[in-house]
């Protein structure tokens, strides 16, 4: 079945940004290291952060609170980080080349990310990035977050699209490689800096360029 709409990820696939989500936490665990675990800093950022539709420091508030944290300072330190990272991505710079000759080739384009509100708001204001996505499926949105099945039963329930007719293209394995293949979609994964964590994974591109190639 011939692929007619492309959906990418976000973080790490069309834009990089100065700190990881969870380093932002680094002073949290530092502070509080008989109580605080990496595991669930991860977890919690992916329940909270990035499902809820509400400012970065109520987030981050919750987050502590989990922990029994009730430090306004740390809270307020974790918020900065949060959103000066945000403010300071960047795209790779093969990114709009790729978006327009899809486009321009006739592929629908998807955006299905997980992310928050803050993180989505200062990267499309700084790139404009919706003008080039037919169809967004923005976590904090739909309170849904990949791998789960819902945030790509969106997509297929806006397109009208599924199956074959479907290609993501994400840096994650787990969640923009095996998830989608599990709903009989085509993925594509991409290694930018040529790790090879995952030999089983094909194809795999180094660079979107690429695509040109493996999609045509």
């Amino acid at each position: 079945m011939k692929t007619t709409l492309i959906c990418f990820d976000l973080w790490e696939t069309l834009v990089t940004e100065p700190l990881t989500p969870v380093s932002c936490f680094k002073v949290l665990v530092d502070a509080y290291p008989h109580t605080v675990s990496w595991p669930k800093v991860r977890e919690l950022i992916a329940q909270i952060l990035h499902k809820k539709d509400q400012p970065t420091k109520r987030s981050i508030i919750e987050i502590l609170e989990h922990f029994g944290v009730t430090d306004g300072t740390l809270a307020s330190e974790i918020t900065s980080q949060w959103e000066y990272s945000s403010d300071q991505v960047k795209l790779f710079p093969e990114v709009l080349e790729v978006l327009r000759y899809l486009r321009e080739k006739g592929f629908k384009l998807g955006l299905v990310t997980n992310t928050s509100c803050y993180g989505w708001e200062a990267t499309n204001k700084k790139f404009l990035l919706d003008s080039y996505f037919d169809y967004l499926a923005l976590s904090f949105r739909l309170g849904r977050v990949k791998p789960e099945p819902e945030i790509f039963e969106f997509i297929e329930r806006e397109s009208g699209f599924s199956g074959g007719e479907i290609t993501m293209v994400g840096d994650s394995y787990k969640n923009d490689f095996e998830a989608p293949r599990k709903r009989g979609w085509e993925s594509s994964l991409v290694d930018r800096f040529e790790t090879n964590v995952h030999p089983e994974a094909k194809p795999v591109v180094r660079s979107l360029l690429q695509l040109r190639d493996t999609l045509l």
